[in-house]
């Protein structure tokens, strides 16, 4: 299954006990949400209240979105890395080079997700690659991500999207939605030129194709 359907089902779960519980607290029933986490690899350092959080040595770690704050500090690496699909995410952050910060973009991020993201790019700025499903939802997700980037002044790039990226990996065909969705997207005027190409070669080739094959 995919990430953003694990997301979607575990999100259709939590709303199932908010019906069941009516108007109770939650709390009351012994039930509350985890910690919202930033999942991250590669070159990153945290120093906080509590001590110094080396990433590298971890190899990967979800660290508490609440971390990335004041009166914490963190030494910025040379680039972020935002991957959509989480296997794909894992197999990079183990195997960054140096300087590579590696972060998990869990589909259309939540806000915890993009307050934590905003905090470091203040603390630690730097241009970002972008990686997501060549498909229409990566692509809104790639630009919702970029869009941080773009909101102070950072470079950013769609990274290894590109149909001459896919190798061998299973293609799926578009929907209609698909296709009406590419349209939208390429009524956008600000729409990068690489996720225009893309968004293109998608609706004339008729498929699509999951990170996790190439990536």
């Amino acid at each position: 299954m995919c990430d953003w359907l694990r997301a979607d089902a575990a999100e259709r779960q939590w709303q199932s006990l908010l019906d069941i519980a009516g108007a109770q607290r939650l709390e009351a029933l012994g039930i509350a949400r985890f910690a919202p986490l930033l999942w991250l690899g590669g070159s990153l350092t945290l120093n906080t209240p509590g001590g110094c959080i080396d990433v590298a040595a971890a190899g990967l770690c979800g660290l508490p979105t609440r971390l990335f704050g004041a009166p914490a500090r963190v030494r910025a690496p040379r680039r972020y890395w935002l991957i959509e699909n989480r296997a794909s995410f894992e197999r990079q952050a183990v195997a960054a080079a140096p300087g590579t910060c590696v972060v998990w973009l869990p589909g259309q991020p939540p806000q915890s997700w993009r307050e934590a993201m905003q905090w470091l790019l203040q603390q630690a700025p730097a241009p970002a690659d972008v990686s997501c499903d060549p498909d229409p939802a990566g692509v809104a997700i790639a630009l919702a991500a970029g869009a941080l980037w773009h909101a102070v002044g950072l470079p950013w790039q769609a990274h290894r999207m590109q149909p001459q990226d896919w190798g061998a990996a299973p293609r799926l065909p578009l929907s209609a939605h698909d296709h009406a969705w590419l349209q939208r997207l390429q009524a956008d005027p600000d729409l990068p030129a690489t996720l225009r190409t893309l968004c293109t070669t998608l609706q004339t080739q008729g498929h699509k194709a999951e990170q996790e094959f190439w990536l």
